[in-house]
């Protein structure tokens, strides 16, 4: 092929080639990999979420094990939603949750990140917490201070065998 239907074939593949390819997509968020997400939601430093004076200079594994001292903790990374009634409180579909289990009472700590980034495990963007005694939810909270005064609320909680 030459001249005018050459130029042509060409422009053709080229089209047609550009068209399987696409244009470069909005950066989208690959999921990393469970244990990366893990040690990112461990080391996510609370002073970020505009925290109270005694939290700043905490890490999430190190608040937690201030929190609940040598209680065990179970670490996972999953998507996250929580529901009140006919509301959704929590939708994080990239996020670690830590749940420590106290005499009857489930303490859960989610921490969400952005998935609208290409690394989300460096851009958490929410911290919450929910208590439930017997698989019954007892308290959302929806800030680091709100579950730091919250915690005594735990121990009455387990002594009571329910919630308050």
């Amino acid at each position: 092929m030459s001249g005018i239907w050459g130029l042509a074939a060409s422009a053709c593949a080229a089209a047609a080639l550009l068209a399987t390819t696409g244009a470069p997509a909005r950066a989208q968020a690959k999921r990393p990999a469970p244990a990366v997400l893990v040690g990112a939601a461990k080391a996510t430093k609370l002073a970020a979420f505009e925290v109270m004076e005694e939290l700043r200079g905490l890490t999430v594994e190190a608040w937690m094990k201030k929190l609940y001292g040598a209680a065990p903790i179970a670490w996972r990374a999953r998507t996250c939603r929580e529901v009140a009634g006919d509301r959704m409180t929590v939708n994080s579909p990239i996020c670690v949750e830590a749940t420590v289990r106290l005499k009857g009472v489930t303490f859960t700590l989610g921490v969400g990140f952005d998935e609208n980034v290409p690394r989300p495990e460096r851009k958490p963007n929410a911290i919450w917490g929910s208590v439930a005694v017997a698989n019954k939810g007892c308290a959302f909270y929806r800030h680091p201070d709100q579950i730091q005064q919250g915690r005594a609320q735990l121990d009455e909680m387990a002594k009571a065998g329910r919630c308050l």
